[in-house]
């Protein structure tokens, strides 16, 4: 005969390990399941926007949005575009602020500063969540910029 102790859990040996297994399983899915709707439903309510430069000057530093100066406070820096190159995109809040200004050197050092929307458009145009490029192109001396929707990637 043999002899155990018992305890007040002692119905769950053999059983714990399978059960741990299994919460721990069911709580993963469930994080998971969580992070990906919260990734979504956060994308969506975005925009993605990225800067291809079509100038035939190189470009040393870019920024986008409303702030004072080079990278100034509400400025997105996209860094360095060389000529032909589109960046990646990059999120940003789906207000007109964030991509109401641009700002950028040339590898001659001339700076360009303007707005993204015509003066006259101010108040009445809004990018709504989703993807655009920007298309930058310098015609005499004023930088010019074309907003191109695109399809989600």
């Amino acid at each position: 005969m043999t002899s155990g102790i018992i305890t007040p859990y002692s119905w769950m040996l053999g059983h714990g390990s399978r059960l741990a297994r299994r919460g721990v399983a069911i709580w993963a899915a469930l994080m998971i399941l969580w992070a990906l709707t919260s990734c979504t439903a956060m994308n969506n309510q975005q925009l993605h926007i990225r800067i291809d430069n079509a100038t035939d000057t190189d470009i040393t530093a870019f920024w986008l949005g409303a702030g004072s100066g080079a990278g100034g406070p509400g400025s997105r820096a996209y860094g360095a575009i060389d000529r032909g190159q589109i960046t990646p995109y990059r999120s940003l809040k789906a207000q007109f602020g964030s991509y109401s200004n641009y700002n950028f050197i040339t590898e001659e050092g001339k700076r360009f500063v303007g707005s993204t929307v015509a003066n006259e458009l101010i108040g009445q145009v809004a990018l709504e969540p989703g993807y655009y490029t920007l298309v930058l192109t310098i015609v005499g001396d004023k930088a010019m910029v074309t907003i191109r929707p695109e399809e989600t990637p």
